[in-house]
């Protein structure tokens, strides 16, 4: 199940990021399970069982290791708001018709 992160993001970077293992997003995207996911950071593949971060601002899927190093090395602007909170809830809706979301 996928759940959005809520705790021990900085005051300063108030991200929409929602964590899950790496199938959920798949099915959740219409992606055939018999693929992986590539990192767009580091280029690696992730296995289906491995925990991604999804990251709304990016509409991107990062393992957990580069999604941490982008939150430290970003900025937040909120300019990207609206952009964000579209991309998010766009994917929470793929989640709960996959009925992979977890409140």
């Amino acid at each position: 199940m996928v759940r959005r992160i809520i705790k021990n993001l900085p005051m300063d970077k108030p991200f929409l990021l929602l964590e899950g293992k790496s199938i959920d997003f798949l099915i959740a995207q219409d992606l055939s399970t018999r693929h992986l996911h590539i990192c767009q950071r580091c280029g690696m593949p992730v296995a289906h069982t491995t925990r991604v971060i999804y990251v709304a601002v990016e509409d991107t899927i990062m393992c957990s290791k580069c999604a941490e190093r982008w939150l430290t090395n970003t900025r937040w602007y909120s300019e990207e708001v609206k952009k964000e909170r579209d991309n998010y809830e766009a994917m929470v809706q793929k989640l709960k018709d996959s009925k992979l979301w977890e409140e």
